[in-house]
């Protein structure tokens, strides 16, 4: 499935009136922390970035200083060697055990064990299907094995249309319209399919849906209270994000989303609900007056302060920043 265009999905809702966007802060006061919540060097929610342990040495300018430090840069010591085969070692064992989780179906029944295993354990699954004579398999595997080492708590699994009778059925049942193609499976639910093999689509998708991380989950109107209510007699900001599982936007701006709750821990609280994954988060869309996706409310002291709708990353930060009013570090 495309991405949509357009900065919000439409809801199928019946309310009266749209949420309000609130215009964008833009004082001076705050144009420093903007730049540095957009700054590229956020921390990486799939890898975070550590910072090294001590401030580099500035270098001798002496010139005998300069020829020892050419001579150590083309003769590496025995240390350096040794840590460097470490290092692929390393390398080499973490792509062999992400290579064991990918894992090409030989049956229905093998299928329907792993996806059931998956549900019981709250893994994501990503079922791919494809043929083995297409030209891009092999580049394909290759990028699901990458995905699999960067999201350990996924499962991967591929059906291979050409593999036989039992194998063509299964993969008909996936019911993708080209391959090769994959379905994302969340609690045994089918929630997203795409067709291609986009690397940074798909692990952009796996965060999405990954229940991991500092954002929180909200699955009913109780808890949505609750959350509110934890924090009201404290400065905290509460940022909840009404989403949806079928969201191009959503997914665009989920990275950002949780790059924001890293780097305001301490400051502000996030949490989102997706109002189309039950009969009560769709009640608690339509009672918030939610009718587009992704849609922001920011509450402090159990006040709702406002609200943003749509994908625009500054602009978020801007809302952020207004309802905030205290320095991000």
């Amino acid at each position: 499935m495309a991405y949509q265009t357009t900065c919000c999905s439409r809801l199928a809702v019946s309310a009266e009136a749209a949420g309000v966007i609130l215009p964008l802060a833009t004082s001076a006061r705050s144009l420093n922390l903007r730049r540095s919540l957009l700054s590229p060097d956020f921390p990486c929610a799939v890898a975070p970035r550590i910072a090294a342990s001590a401030p580099a040495r500035r270098a001798s300018a002496s010139p005998r200083a300069s020829q020892s430090s050419a001579d150590a840069a083309t003769h590496p010591s025995a240390t350096d060697s040794a840590e460097s085969s470490e290092a692929a070692a390393r390398e080499a064992a973490a792509l062999e055990a992400a290579a064991a989780r990918v894992i090409t179906l030989s049956s229905r029944g093998e299928f329907e064990r792993l996806m059931a295993e998956a549900k019981d354990k709250g893994q994501l699954a990503v079922v791919e299907t494809t043929m083995s004579t297409l030209p891009n398999t092999q580049r394909i595997y290759d990028t699901l094995v990458e995905t699999a080492r960067m999201f350990p708590n996924a499962v991967f699994l591929r059906i291979l249309a050409d593999k036989g009778a039992e194998l063509r059925v299964l993969a008909e049942s996936m019911r993708c319209a080209r391959v090769p193609s994959y379905v994302l499976f969340r609690e045994g639910q089918r929630v997203h399919e795409d067709a291609g093999m986009d690397a940074e689509r798909l692990r952009a998708e796996l965060l999405y849906y990954s229940a991991e991380g500092p954002v929180l989950e909200v699955h009913s109107a109780e808890e949505y209270r609750a959350l509110i209510e934890t924090h009201a007699n404290t400065d905290m900001l509460v940022v909840i994000e009404a989403t949806l599982a079928f969201c191009g936007p959503c997914v665009r701006i989920h990275q950002t989303v949780l790059n924001l709750s890293h780097r305001m821990a301490g400051h502000a609280v996030f949490a989102r609900f997706f109002g189309d994954s039950a009969d009560c988060t769709r009640e608690l869309i339509r009672d918030l007056g939610v009718l587009e996706a992704p849609t922001f409310l920011f509450y402090r002291r159990g006040e709702l302060l406002g609200r943003y709708v749509g994908s625009g990353r500054g602009e978020l930060v801007g809302e952020i920043l207004k309802h905030q009013g205290v320095a991000v570090s």
